[in-house]
Formats: structure tokens, sequence, C-alpha cells
């Protein structure tokens, strides 16, 4: 179990050093020794895949996050739990797949309608979502 904290330990702090490849290879070493890997290395590891621009893969493993709320998803990660379509967003629009990118921004801007005004990726999606809608 140490080995599996260190592995997912040096994988968010790669992310935040900006290295999605090195955050791709904690995680996924992490990943193979754990049973079930918790929805927030589920999160991060997409994220990952999302800056490395490797989008299929990153919309797979966020695609996976969407289906229900676990428990565990509810009471840990409910910000991530939103953020997963923000994300989403940037990958179908990299993909090109410019309607799912629509869909996804506007999902993740209703959710957060109400909260944290200022947020960057609130103010991101507003953006990318006026230019896919042909307003930019």
């Amino acid at each position: 179990m140490l080995e599996i904290n260190y592995l997912y330990a040096l994988g968010v702090v790669e992310m935040v050093k900006g290295n999605p490849e090195a955050t791709i290879a904690h995680l996924e070493k992490a990943g193979e020794q754990m049973a079930t890997v918790p929805f927030e290395g589920k999160y991060l590891l997409g994220v990952a895949y999302l800056e490395a621009g490797r989008l299929g893969v990153a919309v797979e493993e966020l695609e996976a996050l969407l289906p229900g709320y676990s428990e565990e998803r509810l009471a840990n990660a409910t910000m991530w739990s939103v953020l997963v379509y923000y994300h989403l967003g940037r990958a179908y629009e990299g993909s090109g797949w410019k309607n799912k990118a629509i869909a996804a921004y506007e999902e993740f801007l209703d959710i957060w309608k109400d909260a944290d005004p200022g947020l960057e990726e609130v103010e991101d999606a507003r953006e990318r979502l006026a230019h896919l809608k042909g307003g930019a």
C-alpha cells in the first residue's frame, strides 16, 4: 500500500509541475497495483492524458467517470465531478467533435452557474463555448 500511495503522490507532484507524461507513468503504475482505482485517480489520469494530447484515451477515461454518482464521488470529489464536463469539452473540442464539446461545456456551465464566480475554468469554458457557437 505504501508503494501505491508513493506512486500516486509522485503522479500528483508531476501534474502540479506540468509534466503530464510523468503523471501518467506514475498514476498508471499505481493503478496497476490497486484493486479499484479511486475517482480522484481516474480523474487525474484523464486530465493528464488530455494535457499530454492523448485525446482518445482522455475521452475514454473521463467519460467513464460520468455514469452515476458513487458515494466516493459525492463525498470526496464534488468539484472534480463537475470539472469532468469541462475537461471532456476540451477533449471533444480537440478531437473535432464540436457538438459533443458544446454539450459538455453547457453542462459544466449549467451546473457551475451559482458557484465560484471568476473560476478560470468557468471563464475558459464560456469563451470556448462562444467560439464553438460562432460568437468569437
